[in-house]
């Protein structure tokens, strides 16, 4: 079932986002950092965030916000403390990410998009390719709809074709190309209908996938 996440979910799903994207900038900041993140995301009406759970164990997660160019820069000084003590605990002993950490904070500033936009989506490893990933889209989009929105977007490395052709087949289109962490980026964008926030066809039930 997908529900909306509560702030007792945060941990849970940093975990998972840890273990889903390796090497990835934020879930090397650690499962900490993460969990601190998410709680302070949660706290504003303009970010939505859900959770596949199966027999009360969260397996993927989703979030998105209406605008992140001013979402972030507020969840940072309401949570500054936490999230830079972390921050700076992890840069100690990984200090490759000090760069990498300041250009995250700097993304929301330097993208040419400005408005809805999926934040963060990740699904356990285990349980990948059973159509969870395409069912926490879903729910979004719809969530994106009942605000109002005709569109959003998600920034994806070039290079990661698994999560390209993960949103092509789903109807969403290249918009914009940047450069973040020394590699290309792509912005896709989903445009949704009054009918329907993507096909249907494109949300198969996880039970058989």
């Amino acid at each position: 079932m997908i529900r909306p996440l509560q702030a007792r979910d945060c941990a849970q799903v940093a975990a998972i986002h840890v273990a889903a994207r390796p090497g990835d900038v934020l879930p090397d900041l650690g499962v900490s950092f993460l969990t601190s993140l998410y709680a302070a995301l949660l706290h504003r009406p303009d970010v939505a965030a859900f959770v596949y759970e199966e027999r009360g164990q969260a397996e993927g997660f989703v979030l998105g916000c209406l605008n992140a160019s001013r979402v972030m820069p507020a969840v940072l000084r309401r949570a500054w403390l936490p999230l830079g003590l972390k921050t700076c605990l992890r840069c100690v002993s990984h200090p490759r990410l000090i760069p990498l950490a300041l250009e995250t904070l700097a993304y929301p500033r330097r993208s040419r998009y400005a408005g809805p936009e999926l934040m963060a989506i990740a699904v356990d490893p285990s349980r990948q390719g059973r159509g969870i990933g395409t069912h926490l889209v879903a729910a979004l989009s719809e969530w994106f709809r009942a605000q109002g929105c005709a569109r959003y977007c998600v920034a994806v490395k070039a290079k990661n074709e698994p999560a390209t052709r993960f949103y092509r087949r789903r109807g969403f289109r290249v918009i914009d190309q940047l450069r973040m962490y020394h590699e290309p980026w792509e912005v896709y964008e989903c445009i949704m209908t009054p009918q329907a926030a993507l096909p249907a066809s494109a949300f198969p039930s996880p039970a058989h996938h």
